[in-house]
């Protein structure tokens, strides 16, 4: 399947969710192109492009790669692109896959939203950011998650460096709690972490996490 993020912002087995989607296995190799930067979110995820509701028991397989001219704004992940408010549960990636900007074996932007119990056994690959669970936790919450597999951050041209992490790739005034790496963490340059990549703001919490 083949899915050109400049005909629409959001994609994915669902485009939007507002609902609940469970119990769903999808598998299959996708080919995604991502616009040049338009200033808005591009999201591809597995299962739903954009999530406002609940994910929840669902597996992707097979592979993604992503490749893009120029969008710093662009995320793709093997379950959801974009979860706003809503939760990820109980959700396991076993997709390999790659993008030439921001991917994650979950979910991709994780914004005022909760992923419980979610694990990455999948290869990730990004020339930008390389992320186990999700690249970016804004004022969200992740519990219980386990990334096994392997994740690279390659250097894209220019001055941007790439940060490569187990669970989190940056996490602003959010919360980390029981959370496992198992993964190797390759990230020749940047910002390079076994659970989290960035960790910012004053709000931001992590307990109980290991690095195995």
């Amino acid at each position: 399947m083949s899915v050109d993020l400049s005909k629409t912002y959001y994609s994915g087995f669902f485009g939007l969710n507002n609902g609940i989607i469970r119990n769903l296995i999808v598998d299959g190799n996708i080919s995604i192109t991502c616009p040049v930067d338009n200033g808005s979110f591009n999201n591809f995820g597995g299962f739903c492009g954009y999530n406002h509701g609940t994910v929840l028991n669902c597996i992707f397989k097979g592979q993604i790669v992503s490749t893009a001219v120029e969008n710093l704004a662009c995320y793709i992940a093997g379950v959801v692109g974009f979860n706003d408010d809503g939760s990820i549960e109980l959700c396991d990636n076993y997709g390999n896959i790659s993008s030439d900007f921001n991917v994650s074996g979950i979910c991709g932007y994780n914004s005022d939203g909760i992923i419980d119990e979610c694990d990455n056994y999948g290869t990730i690959t990004g020339k930008r950011d390389a992320t186990g669970i999700t690249e970016m936790n804004n004022r969200s919450k992740i519990i219980n998650c386990i990334n096994y597999g392997e994740i690279i951050a390659d250097m894209v041209s220019g001055e941007y460096y790439p940060s490569a992490s187990g669970i989190v790739g940056n996490n602003y005034q959010s919360v980390i709690e029981n959370c496992i790496n198992e993964g190797e963490i390759v990230g020749p340059f940047g910002e390079t972490g076994g659970i989290i990549g960035i960790l910012d703001g004053d709000a931001s919490e992590m307990t109980g996490c290991t690095y195995g």
